[in-house]
């Protein structure tokens, strides 16, 4: 019995190093950070990133985003190397940037919206197979252009943030129009302010969209065949400033502001949701997209601007976020597995002291 006390302890230590020890350090769970260079040789000049998607399939990062002549695509490693994913994209305009990426894991499709000169305005969707790096399918978009998403059957949709639609465009690139309905119009005090609209979506598997919309701060259900669209009755507060959303695997939502993350867990098939954590970063980070790895490790797309007047250099990187409360629970599964550990250690001991006691009284 001793052995498999001193066998079970030495697994718990096991797990407790192996698997948590090393993602904490001073007491904190390390996160990975990724340099995105936006000058090397793979670029051959500058670069700014301005949208990012994980490859399953591949395991890789992909990051779009405007060089000086033509928009760019590339491959990004755990040490920050960049690689070209498609060298040329001659079929699109000089001065345009891919403000949008998403990878549709089931088809390998990569769906890249690009548009010209930052200005998201008379945008084009590219559809490219990550198998082969042949383009599928380039259709324009009758307006601007602010995020995307795929389903399981080869669809993509894009939301346009100026008049507040969500297009839908199938696999053989016919583009239409799946909601123009009155609830994604903003209010008469928001028009009043507005700058952007919708400008996050996500496809979830009961066969709808969760839609964020910036300056409003609030949420909408679409139905990705019908378009049937429902505000999402969100507690907790809202999440004005939202530039992006990205879905986790437990089924949480995370949407994400330049400043600011927000975590939304839905309820009755997201007919509600509660917006139950947040995080704030410091503020010379701005962020510029979302992407989740793995269906589980959510990754922020920072740029930073260091230095004074004149002298400016601006950095992008990657970096894994994690929500306070969660980072607390990580804390306290530690706890348990070397709480776990010492017990078993400590009966160990005491089995080992009776067993003595009771071979010394035999002997004697």
């Amino acid at each position: 019995m001793a052995s498999a006390v001193v066998l079970l302890w030495l697994i718990t230590g096991f797990a407790t190093f192996f698997f948590i020890g090393p993602d904490f350090v001073g007491g904190h769970r390390h996160h990975l950070s990724i340099s995105i260079p936006t000058s090397s040789p793979a670029t051959s000049s500058s670069f700014s990133p301005q949208a990012v998607a994980w490859d399953k399939a591949h395991r890789r990062f992909i990051v779009g985003g405007a060089s000086p002549s033509h928009p760019s695509l590339f491959t990004i490693s755990d040490t920050g190397n960049l690689e070209p994913l498609i060298p040329t994209l001659n079929e699109f305009p000089t001065n345009s940037a891919i403000m949008a990426l998403a990878v549709d894991p089931y088809t390998s499709r990569l769906i890249a919206v690009v548009s010209p000169s930052l200005s998201r305005v008379s945008s084009v969707l590219g559809v490219y197979d990550l198998r082969t790096l042949h383009r599928l399918s380039l259709t324009p978009l009758p307006g601007a252009a602010a995020s995307a998403a795929a389903d399981f059957y080869g669809n993509a949709f894009i939301t346009d943030p100026v008049a507040n639609l969500v297009y839908k465009s199938n696999p053989d690139g016919i583009l239409s129009v799946l909601s123009s309905s009155q609830i994604l119009r903003l209010t008469e005090a928001e028009s009043q302010s507005v700058r952007q609209g919708l400008t996050g979506i996500v496809f979830v598997s009961n066969g709808f969209l969760l839609v964020a919309q910036k300056d409003s701060g609030r949420i909408f259900r679409i139905d990705a065949e019908d378009g049937v669209t429902k505000s999402v009755l969100t507690s907790g507060g809202n999440v004005t400033g939202a530039i992006g959303s990205v879905r986790r695997s437990d089924g949480n939502l995370v949407v994400v502001g330049e400043r600011i993350a927000w975590l939304l867990k839905g309820r009755d098939n997201w007919a509600e949701a509660t917006i139950i954590d947040e995080l704030e970063w410091e503020h010379n980070l701005t962020a510029i997209d979302v992407t989740v790895k793995e269906g589980e490790k959510v990754y922020v797309l920072f740029r930073t601007v260091n230095g004074g007047d004149g002298a400016a250099e601006e950095q992008c990187f990657l970096k894994e976020i994690e929500f306070p409360k969660e980072a607390e629970g990580d804390h306290v599964w530690a706890f348990v597995l070397l709480g776990i550990g010492l017990g078993y250690v400590i009966f160990w001991r005491l089995q080992m002291g009776s067993l003595m006691k009771s071979m010394n009284k035999k002997t004697n």
